[in-house]
């Protein structure tokens, strides 16, 4: 998930410089970022003190396999707006 998160505060940003919108977009995944770090250790911290860790890993499982499905059907989506920014201007 680590990858991931750069690869999307990082690289997905630069693919909106035709629009004029790369800081807009780098602060909102920035911000989505200290947003999900705050949210996961408020939430990691209340799942183990009730469930236990067995609990835990299979949601952070779960999650992580939701999250792998989610960007492996954005994939066209995503294929087609590359190819739409590659037109010459």
């Amino acid at each position: 998930m680590t990858g991931i998160n750069l690869m999307l505060v990082s690289f997905v940003p630069a693919h909106f410089s035709r629009r004029g919108m790369v800081s807009f977009l780098s602060g909102l995944t920035n911000s989505m970022v200290y947003a999900g770090s705050s949210i996961s250790a408020f939430s990691i911290a209340l799942t183990v003190g009730r469930f236990g860790w067995d609990v835990l890993i299979l949601v952070l499982a779960a999650m992580g396999f939701l999250s792998a499905l989610f960007c492996l059907f954005a994939v066209p989506g995503w294929r087609a707006f590359l190819q739409r920014e590659m037109l010459p201007p």
